[in-house]
Protein backbone atom coordinates (compact mmCIF):
# COMPACT_ATOMS: atom_id res chain seq x y z
CA UNK A 1 0.00 0.00 0.00
CA UNK A 2 2.56 2.50 0.61
CA UNK A 3 4.66 1.66 -2.11
CA UNK A 4 2.01 2.19 -4.19
CA UNK A 5 0.71 5.28 -2.34
CA UNK A 6 4.52 6.66 -3.17
CA UNK A 7 4.39 6.35 -7.17
CA UNK A 8 1.25 7.55 -7.26
CA UNK A 9 2.13 10.81 -5.33
CA UNK A 10 5.93 11.03 -7.53
CA UNK A 11 3.26 10.68 -10.67
CA UNK A 12 0.98 13.57 -9.20
CA UNK A 13 3.92 15.84 -8.48
CA UNK A 14 5.65 15.23 -11.39
CA UNK A 15 2.26 16.87 -13.46
CA UNK A 16 2.36 19.45 -11.42
CA UNK A 17 5.98 20.23 -11.36
CA UNK A 18 5.35 20.15 -15.57
CA UNK A 19 2.23 22.54 -15.17
CA UNK A 20 4.61 24.94 -12.97
CA UNK A 21 7.06 25.15 -16.15
CA UNK A 22 4.24 25.64 -18.18
CA UNK A 23 4.66 22.14 -19.75
CA UNK A 24 1.53 20.64 -19.13
CA UNK A 25 -1.86 22.71 -19.18
CA UNK A 26 -4.94 20.78 -17.58
CA UNK A 27 -9.02 21.09 -18.10
CA UNK A 28 -11.38 21.16 -14.87
CA UNK A 29 -12.36 18.07 -15.45
CA UNK A 30 -8.56 16.99 -15.51
CA UNK A 31 -8.36 19.06 -12.21
CA UNK A 32 -11.05 17.42 -10.56
CA UNK A 33 -9.89 13.81 -11.62
CA UNK A 34 -6.11 14.81 -10.40
CA UNK A 35 -7.49 15.73 -7.63
CA UNK A 36 -9.11 12.56 -6.53
CA UNK A 37 -6.18 10.63 -7.64
CA UNK A 38 -3.65 12.70 -5.30
CA UNK A 39 -6.41 12.50 -2.20
CA UNK A 40 -5.83 8.33 -2.69
CA UNK A 41 -2.85 8.67 -3.25
CA UNK A 42 -2.04 10.47 0.26
CA UNK A 43 -4.45 8.34 1.42
CA UNK A 44 -2.75 4.95 1.00
CA UNK A 45 0.82 6.25 2.01
CA UNK A 46 -0.94 7.68 5.12
CA UNK A 47 -2.56 4.09 5.64
CA UNK A 48 1.09 2.10 4.81
CA UNK A 49 3.22 4.17 7.35
CA UNK A 50 4.04 2.56 10.44
CA UNK A 51 4.99 5.22 13.15
CA UNK A 52 8.07 4.93 15.17
CA UNK A 53 7.82 5.92 18.95
CA UNK A 54 8.81 9.34 18.14
CA UNK A 55 5.82 10.32 16.65
CA UNK A 56 1.99 11.29 17.95
CA UNK A 57 0.57 9.15 15.94
CA UNK A 58 2.04 6.22 17.52
CA UNK A 59 0.75 7.48 20.53
CA UNK A 60 -2.65 7.76 18.67
CA UNK A 61 -2.87 3.85 18.10
CA UNK A 62 -1.65 3.03 21.78
CA UNK A 63 -4.60 5.03 22.86
CA UNK A 64 -7.05 3.15 19.87
CA UNK A 65 -5.47 -0.26 21.53
CA UNK A 66 -6.56 0.68 24.82
CA UNK A 67 -9.82 1.95 23.72
CA UNK A 68 -10.37 -1.39 22.15
CA UNK A 69 -9.72 -3.23 25.25
CA UNK A 70 -11.80 -1.08 27.97
CA UNK A 71 -14.87 -0.82 25.62
CA UNK A 72 -17.02 2.20 26.17
CA UNK A 73 -16.88 2.37 30.04
CA UNK A 74 -13.07 3.28 29.34
CA UNK A 75 -14.17 5.53 26.31
CA UNK A 76 -16.44 8.00 28.46
CA UNK A 77 -14.52 7.86 31.65
CA UNK A 78 -10.69 7.02 31.06
CA UNK A 79 -10.08 8.42 27.60
CA UNK A 80 -7.46 11.21 28.00
CA UNK A 81 -9.95 12.74 25.06
CA UNK A 82 -13.01 12.72 27.69
CA UNK A 83 -12.62 16.87 27.97
CA UNK A 84 -12.73 16.66 23.55
CA UNK A 85 -16.06 14.99 22.72
CA UNK A 86 -15.69 15.50 19.26
CA UNK A 87 -11.86 13.78 19.07
CA UNK A 88 -13.13 11.25 21.65
CA UNK A 89 -15.55 10.37 19.47
CA UNK A 90 -13.96 10.06 16.31
CA UNK A 91 -11.23 7.81 18.30
CA UNK A 92 -13.89 5.46 19.57
CA UNK A 93 -15.86 4.46 16.12
CA UNK A 94 -12.06 4.04 15.04
CA UNK A 95 -11.19 2.10 17.56
CA UNK A 96 -14.35 -0.07 17.17
CA UNK A 97 -13.40 -1.00 13.42
CA UNK A 98 -9.99 -2.45 14.60
CA UNK A 99 -8.47 -0.63 11.42
CA UNK A 100 -6.44 1.77 13.37
CA UNK A 101 -4.59 3.55 9.94
CA UNK A 102 -8.34 4.28 9.40
CA UNK A 103 -7.50 7.40 11.74
CA UNK A 104 -5.19 9.39 9.45
CA UNK A 105 -6.91 8.24 6.39
CA UNK A 106 -9.89 9.84 7.86
CA UNK A 107 -8.22 12.86 8.60
CA UNK A 108 -6.68 13.44 5.28
CA UNK A 109 -9.92 12.78 3.53
CA UNK A 110 -11.15 15.70 5.70
CA UNK A 111 -8.26 18.23 5.21
CA UNK A 112 -7.71 17.68 1.56
CA UNK A 113 -11.35 17.60 0.65
CA UNK A 114 -11.41 20.78 2.04
CA UNK A 115 -8.47 22.30 0.19
CA UNK A 116 -9.87 21.52 -2.95
CA UNK A 117 -13.27 22.62 -2.06
CA UNK A 118 -11.82 25.84 -1.02
CA UNK A 119 -9.95 26.13 -4.26
CA UNK A 120 -12.32 25.41 -6.28
CA UNK A 121 -14.83 27.70 -4.50
CA UNK A 122 -12.00 30.86 -4.99
CA UNK A 123 -12.10 30.44 -8.70
CA UNK A 124 -15.90 30.25 -9.61
CA UNK A 125 -16.00 34.45 -10.02
CA UNK A 126 -12.68 34.05 -12.28
CA UNK A 127 -11.01 31.59 -14.46
CA UNK A 128 -8.34 30.58 -13.82
CA UNK A 129 -5.63 28.04 -15.20
CA UNK A 130 -3.78 25.10 -14.54
CA UNK A 131 -0.66 27.09 -13.46
CA UNK A 132 -2.50 28.99 -10.30
CA UNK A 133 -4.00 25.58 -9.43
CA UNK A 134 -0.37 24.00 -9.02
CA UNK A 135 1.27 26.89 -7.67
CA UNK A 136 -1.98 26.84 -4.88
CA UNK A 137 -1.40 23.50 -4.17
CA UNK A 138 2.29 23.77 -3.87
CA UNK A 139 1.75 26.30 -1.28
CA UNK A 140 -0.76 24.56 0.77
CA UNK A 141 1.19 21.25 0.87
CA UNK A 142 4.89 23.49 2.01
CA UNK A 143 3.49 25.00 5.12
CA UNK A 144 1.31 22.10 6.08
CA UNK A 145 3.05 18.96 5.92
CA UNK A 146 1.79 16.41 5.18
CA UNK A 147 3.72 13.59 7.58
CA UNK A 148 2.84 16.04 10.31
CA UNK A 149 -1.00 15.82 9.27
CA UNK A 150 -0.80 11.74 9.33
CA UNK A 151 1.15 11.99 12.79
CA UNK A 152 -0.57 14.97 14.71
CA UNK A 153 -4.29 13.70 13.35
CA UNK A 154 -5.99 16.74 15.51
CA UNK A 155 -3.91 19.86 15.13
CA UNK A 156 -4.21 20.07 11.21
CA UNK A 157 -7.38 18.98 11.38
CA UNK A 158 -8.67 21.56 13.43
CA UNK A 159 -6.80 24.69 11.67
CA UNK A 160 -8.17 22.98 8.30
CA UNK A 161 -11.67 23.09 9.62
CA UNK A 162 -11.24 26.85 11.42
CA UNK A 163 -10.01 27.90 7.23
CA UNK A 164 -13.06 26.39 5.93
CA UNK A 165 -15.36 28.44 8.86
CA UNK A 166 -13.28 31.49 8.26
CA UNK A 167 -13.78 31.56 4.75
CA UNK A 168 -17.56 30.62 4.78
CA UNK A 169 -17.79 33.38 7.69
CA UNK A 170 -16.59 36.09 5.32
CA UNK A 171 -17.75 34.98 2.14
CA UNK A 172 -21.04 33.22 2.83
CA UNK A 173 -23.95 34.32 3.96
CA UNK A 174 -24.61 31.75 6.98
CA UNK A 175 -26.01 32.41 10.16
CA UNK A 176 -23.67 34.11 12.97
CA UNK A 177 -24.99 32.15 15.67
CA UNK A 178 -24.36 28.59 13.63
CA UNK A 179 -20.68 30.25 12.64
CA UNK A 180 -19.87 31.04 16.12
CA UNK A 181 -20.95 27.81 17.00
CA UNK A 182 -18.77 25.74 14.76
CA UNK A 183 -15.44 28.00 15.74
CA UNK A 184 -16.14 26.64 19.12
CA UNK A 185 -16.68 23.32 18.12
CA UNK A 186 -12.73 23.20 16.50
CA UNK A 187 -11.85 23.98 20.31
CA UNK A 188 -12.98 20.51 20.82
CA UNK A 189 -10.83 19.17 18.32
CA UNK A 190 -7.36 20.57 19.12
CA UNK A 191 -7.35 23.33 22.05
CA UNK A 192 -4.89 25.57 20.32
CA UNK A 193 -7.37 26.21 17.49
CA UNK A 194 -8.75 28.62 20.39
CA UNK A 195 -5.90 31.16 19.05
CA UNK A 196 -8.13 31.25 15.77
CA UNK A 197 -11.65 32.28 17.75
CA UNK A 198 -9.75 35.14 19.66
CA UNK A 199 -8.30 36.24 16.46
CA UNK A 200 -11.46 36.30 14.44
CA UNK A 201 -13.33 38.33 17.29
CA UNK A 202 -10.40 40.99 17.32
CA UNK A 203 -10.38 41.43 13.71
CA UNK A 204 -13.05 44.24 13.69
CA UNK A 205 -11.44 45.47 16.57
CA UNK A 206 -7.97 45.87 14.70
CA UNK A 207 -9.32 46.98 11.22
CA UNK A 208 -11.51 49.64 12.62
CA UNK A 209 -7.95 51.08 15.13
CA UNK A 210 -4.89 49.82 12.84
CA UNK A 211 -2.90 51.55 14.97
CA UNK A 212 -3.34 48.23 17.33
CA UNK A 213 -1.72 46.45 14.97
CA UNK A 214 1.39 47.65 16.55
CA UNK A 215 0.99 45.31 19.65
CA UNK A 216 -0.03 42.85 17.41
CA UNK A 217 3.44 42.55 16.04
CA UNK A 218 4.63 42.34 19.15
CA UNK A 219 2.46 40.28 22.04
CA UNK A 220 4.75 37.34 22.15
CA UNK A 221 6.91 39.76 24.57
CA UNK A 222 4.17 39.87 26.61
CA UNK A 223 3.44 36.52 27.00
CA UNK A 224 5.01 35.85 30.13
CA UNK A 225 2.94 38.22 31.69
CA UNK A 226 -0.13 36.65 29.95
CA UNK A 227 0.86 33.61 31.36
CA UNK A 228 0.69 34.30 34.80
CA UNK A 229 -2.57 36.28 34.43
CA UNK A 230 -3.99 33.64 32.83
CA UNK A 231 -2.84 30.68 35.99
CA UNK A 232 -4.36 33.45 38.44
CA UNK A 233 -7.62 33.06 37.01
CA UNK A 234 -9.60 30.80 39.10
CA UNK A 235 -11.49 29.46 36.13
CA UNK A 236 -9.89 25.86 34.67
CA UNK A 237 -10.10 26.11 30.91
CA UNK A 238 -8.56 29.60 31.43
CA UNK A 239 -5.86 28.01 33.50
CA UNK A 240 -5.65 25.26 30.92
CA UNK A 241 -4.46 27.81 28.86
CA UNK A 242 -2.23 29.24 30.62
CA UNK A 243 -0.37 26.34 31.19
CA UNK A 244 -0.06 25.28 27.78
CA UNK A 245 1.02 28.18 26.66
CA UNK A 246 3.59 28.19 29.43
CA UNK A 247 4.62 24.60 27.96
CA UNK A 248 4.69 26.35 24.36
CA UNK A 249 7.09 29.17 25.86
CA UNK A 250 9.63 26.54 27.76
CA UNK A 251 9.93 24.93 24.28
CA UNK A 252 11.39 27.91 22.79
CA UNK A 253 14.00 26.39 20.33
CA UNK A 254 14.72 28.73 17.47
CA UNK A 255 17.84 27.00 16.52
CA UNK A 256 15.89 24.06 16.06
CA UNK A 257 12.98 25.80 13.95
CA UNK A 258 15.03 27.46 11.25
CA UNK A 259 12.64 27.01 8.76
CA UNK A 260 9.90 28.82 10.78
CA UNK A 261 12.30 32.16 10.26
CA UNK A 262 11.76 31.53 6.28
CA UNK A 263 8.13 31.21 7.24
CA UNK A 264 8.23 34.64 8.47
CA UNK A 265 9.96 36.10 5.64
CA UNK A 266 7.65 34.56 3.55
CA UNK A 267 4.36 35.47 5.18
CA UNK A 268 5.76 39.24 5.53
CA UNK A 269 6.32 39.56 1.92
CA UNK A 270 3.25 37.87 1.29
CA UNK A 271 1.53 40.52 3.90
CA UNK A 272 3.15 43.42 1.95
CA UNK A 273 1.89 41.80 -1.38
CA UNK A 274 -1.25 41.83 -0.50
CA UNK A 275 -1.39 45.89 0.98
CA UNK A 276 0.03 46.50 -2.88
CA UNK A 277 -2.74 44.91 -4.64
CA UNK A 278 -5.16 46.10 -2.24
CA UNK A 279 -4.63 50.04 -3.12
CA UNK A 280 -4.04 48.77 -6.85
CA UNK A 281 -7.71 47.25 -7.01
CA UNK A 282 -8.93 50.01 -5.28
CA UNK A 283 -11.23 47.59 -3.14
CA UNK A 284 -14.01 49.61 -1.44
CA UNK A 285 -13.99 48.83 2.19
CA UNK A 286 -17.40 47.33 2.38
CA UNK A 287 -16.39 45.02 -0.73
CA UNK A 288 -16.31 41.45 0.59
CA UNK A 289 -12.72 40.85 -0.77
CA UNK A 290 -11.17 43.62 0.40
CA UNK A 291 -12.86 42.10 3.95
CA UNK A 292 -11.47 38.85 3.45
CA UNK A 293 -7.45 40.21 2.11
CA UNK A 294 -7.49 42.87 5.47
CA UNK A 295 -8.45 39.55 7.88
CA UNK A 296 -5.83 37.52 6.12
CA UNK A 297 -3.55 40.37 7.05
CA UNK A 298 -4.21 40.66 10.65
CA UNK A 299 -3.49 36.54 10.99
CA UNK A 300 -0.21 37.08 9.38
CA UNK A 301 0.21 40.12 11.64
CA UNK A 302 -0.53 37.36 14.61
CA UNK A 303 1.74 34.79 13.29
CA UNK A 304 4.83 37.43 12.89
CA UNK A 305 4.17 38.50 16.27
CA UNK A 306 4.64 34.41 17.45
CA UNK A 307 8.07 34.74 17.25
CA UNK A 308 8.66 33.68 20.68
CA UNK A 309 6.28 30.82 20.47
CA UNK A 310 6.99 28.73 17.56
CA UNK A 311 4.67 26.33 18.19
CA UNK A 312 1.41 29.10 17.66
CA UNK A 313 3.50 30.49 14.79
CA UNK A 314 3.83 27.07 13.25
CA UNK A 315 0.51 26.06 13.76
CA UNK A 316 -1.20 29.07 12.56
CA UNK A 317 0.99 28.50 9.32
CA UNK A 318 -1.53 25.21 8.53
CA UNK A 319 -4.55 27.77 9.13
CA UNK A 320 -2.65 29.90 6.75
CA UNK A 321 -1.98 27.27 3.78
CA UNK A 322 -6.06 26.73 3.93
CA UNK A 323 -6.81 30.44 4.17
CA UNK A 324 -4.43 31.90 1.35
CA UNK A 325 -6.38 30.77 -1.86
CA UNK A 326 -8.53 33.60 -2.43
CA UNK A 327 -5.27 36.08 -1.41
CA UNK A 328 -3.27 34.05 -3.78
CA UNK A 329 -6.06 33.88 -6.98
CA UNK A 330 -6.55 37.45 -5.60
CA UNK A 331 -2.49 38.06 -6.52
CA UNK A 332 -2.19 35.79 -9.37
CA UNK A 333 -5.30 37.60 -11.57
CA UNK A 334 -3.99 41.10 -10.81
CA UNK A 335 -2.01 43.36 -12.36
CA UNK A 336 1.37 42.02 -14.11
CA UNK A 337 4.51 43.98 -11.95
CA UNK A 338 7.99 42.72 -10.91
CA UNK A 339 6.77 42.88 -7.19
CA UNK A 340 4.60 40.03 -8.34
CA UNK A 341 7.32 38.13 -10.57
CA UNK A 342 9.35 38.11 -7.54
CA UNK A 343 6.63 37.36 -5.04
CA UNK A 344 6.44 33.92 -7.53
CA UNK A 345 10.36 32.96 -7.94
CA UNK A 346 10.69 33.87 -3.48
CA UNK A 347 7.78 31.50 -3.68
CA UNK A 348 9.35 28.54 -5.72
CA UNK A 349 12.77 29.05 -2.91
CA UNK A 350 10.70 28.43 -0.25
CA UNK A 351 8.84 25.55 -1.35
CA UNK A 352 11.62 23.78 -2.54
CA UNK A 353 13.56 24.35 0.90
CA UNK A 354 10.38 23.70 3.04
CA UNK A 355 9.94 20.53 0.93
CA UNK A 356 13.61 19.42 1.12
CA UNK A 357 13.36 20.23 5.32
CA UNK A 358 10.10 18.21 5.23
CA UNK A 359 11.75 14.66 3.29
CA UNK A 360 14.70 15.39 5.67
CA UNK A 361 13.51 15.61 9.28
CA UNK A 362 10.95 12.91 8.51
CA UNK A 363 12.99 9.96 6.40
CA UNK A 364 15.60 10.52 9.74
CA UNK A 365 12.27 9.30 11.54
CA UNK A 366 10.71 6.24 9.17
CA UNK A 367 14.38 4.91 8.31
CA UNK A 368 16.79 5.77 10.75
Amino acid sequence: MLIAGLIVLIVCFTLLIAVIFKRLVMNKNEWIIFGIVLISGLVMVAFGIVPPEEWDLYRHYELLDDMKRGGWDYIVSESIYTHLPIVNFLYAIVSVTEVYQLLPCLVVIICYSIAFYLLKDTMREGKGDSWFVAFAIFFNMALCPFLHMVSGVRNILAYAICALIFYLDIYEKINKILIYILYLATIFIHPSSIIVCCIRILIPILLKWKWLNVFVVMWSLVTDMLVIILLKIPIAFIQSVGWKLEDYLNNLEFSGHKMLLIKLFFLGSLLLLIEFYKKAMKLGKQDVLYRYLSSFQVVILFILGAFRVQFIADRLCYFIAFTAFPVLFCVYKGKETKVKYIFYIESICVFALLFIYQFLYFSTDLIG
